[in-house]
C-alpha cells in the first residue's frame, strides 16, 4: 500500500519538475531580462537532480520508521565526495554547467544511496517500473532540452519533442 500511494506522490511532485525542465526557456524568457538567459541550460540540468530528489523525500522515512537514522550520515557523505570530485572534474571545463552537473550527480547518487541502504532497513513494495520509467521521463527530458538548445534547436521539432514527454510522462501516470 506504501508503495502504491508513494508512487502516486512521487508523480505530482515530478510534474513541475519536468514542467520546469521541458519549459525552462519559456520561464526564464518571460519573468527574467536577456542577462540570465544564459542560466537556463544550468537550471535545465538541475531539474534532472530534482527529479531524483522527489524520491530522495520519502526515504528518510524508511529510516526513521527501522530507528536507523545514523545511515542518512554516512550516505550524504558519499554525496558530498561525489559532488566535490565532480565539482573538480567538471567546473573548470564546463563553468556554471559544470557545476549544475556536479551538484545533480551529487543528488542521484545520495538519493540512489539512500533508496538502496533504505530498502534494506525497511523495505516498502514500491511500483519500481513505473517510478523508473517517471524519473527516466524527467532526466531524459531534462537532457533533450539542454541538447536541442546546444544544437539551436526550434520550432516544430523541438516542441513535437517536448510534447512527446509529456504524453510519455503522463501515461506513466495512467
Amino acid at each position: 500500500e506504501a508503495g502504491r500511494l508513494f508512487t502516486t506522490f512521487a508523480y505530482f511532485a515530478l510534474l513541475p519538475v519536468i514542467a520546469g525542465a521541458l519549459f525552462a526557456q519559456e520561464i526564464v524568457m518571460m519573468i527574467a531580462p536577456p542577462s540570465y538567459y544564459s542560466a537556463i541550460d544550468a537550471m535545465v540540468i538541475l531539474m534532472a537532480g530534482m527529479a531524483t530528489q522527489t524520491f530522495g523525500m520519502f526515504c528518510g522515512l524508511q529510516f526513521a520508521y527501522a530507528k536507523k537514522a545514523y545511515w542518512i550520515f554516512p550516505l550524504t557523505v558519499v554525496g558530498t565526495l561525489a559532488n566535490v570530485a565532480a565539482n573538480i572534474a567538471l567546473i573548470p571545463r564546463f563553468g556554471l554547467l559544470g557545476a549544475a552537473a556536479s551538484y545533480s550527480l551529487m543528488l542521484m547518487v545520495l538519493n540512489t544511496a539512500l533508496t538502496l541502504v533504505g530498502q534494506r532497513v525497511c523495505p516498502i513494495g514500491y511500483q519500481w517500473p513505473r517510478l523508473i520509467f517517471m524519473h527516466g521521463t524527467a532526466i531524459l527530458a531534462a537532457a533533450f532540452v539542454v541538447l536541442c538548445r546546444r544544437e539551436g534547436a526550434t520550432g516544430t521539432m523541438l516542441y513535437a519533442g517536448k510534447a512527446g514527454f509529456l504524453i510519455a510522462y503522463t501515461a506513466a501516470g495512467a
